[in-house]
């Protein structure tokens, strides 16, 4: 079964500080803008360091020391069906994160046969 996935960023650049990230957060809504509750958020080489999204959307996972990985994992049920990318590097650069403290980010995602009506 095909998904179509729509991943929307708000692409700010968070700048590497002395600041530490302490944890990933933010939102998982419908492409109809409607919070998607239940899903499950994992770290993507250990599931068990995750959440789920409650009737906000919203999820927070701390990053511990042994939090490894580029991505966390969308999950319906037992089914992968998005990731969400937290760092990256582009061209050698500066490290830029995604979905951390002191950020709001939010993924759009369109599930078929799940996703309600605006």
């Amino acid at each position: 079964m095909k998904y179509l996935l729509l991943i929307v960023f708000s692409f700010m650049i968070y700048t590497c500080s002395p600041k530490k990230v302490k944890y990933f957060h933010g939102y998982v809504y419908s492409e109809n803008y409607i919070p998607l509750e239940g899903l499950k958020i994992t770290n993507q080489y250990d599931l068990s360091i995750g959440t789920y999204t409650d009737e906000k959307g919203y999820f927070r996972i701390t990053k511990g020391d042994n939090f490894k990985g580029r991505f966390l994992y969308v999950y319906l049920d037992a089914n992968k069906i998005d990731s969400i990318q937290v760092s990256g590097v582009q061209g050698g650069e500066k490290i830029n994160y995604s979905f951390v403290n002191g950020r709001m980010d939010t993924l759009f995602i369109k599930i078929p046969n799940k996703d309600p009506e605006k």
